[in-house]
């Protein structure tokens, strides 16, 4: 027997009436940055391939012109949520991608640990 396991974040956006669902399974931390504030969103639920059987509900949470969601790998350690509160004043006013590669490059700085690390942002945008 040998173990395999997969973290999942899978969001499922409906647009039209301003909502997301999120679902977590083992996944690091991700974060919602609403009027420079971060809001955790977490699971406590182990990687997929753990357990024989799970059952995932997701998290629903309204959109709001300019929230940005980021979703992390765990490669950064545990030092994610306080390098984002304490950069979100200086570079939210970059567009996402540029703070995307600001965050990635502060927070490989501030974490020495040899793993794959990558960082999705989603910027929502109302016309």
């Amino acid at each position: 027997y040998e173990e395999v396991y997969a973290t999942l974040d899978f969001c499922d956006f409906d647009l039209e009436k301003g909502v997301v669902d999120i679902y977590k399974v083992g996944s690091f931390t991700s974060l919602l940055i609403r009027n420079r504030k971060v809001t955790e969103i977490s699971t406590n639920l182990p990687p997929l391939g753990i357990l024989n059987s799970i059952r995932v509900s997701g998290e629903m949470l309204n959109l709001n012109h300019n929230d940005i969601l980021l979703f992390f790998t765990d490669g950064f350690g545990e030092q994610v949520v306080d390098i984002v509160e304490k950069t979100i004043q200086k570079s939210s006013f970059l567009p996402l991608k540029n703070y995307v590669k600001f965050l990635f490059k502060k927070l490989n700085e501030e974490c020495q640990i040899e793993d794959d690390k990558t960082i999705v942002g989603v910027k929502i945008l109302k016309n």
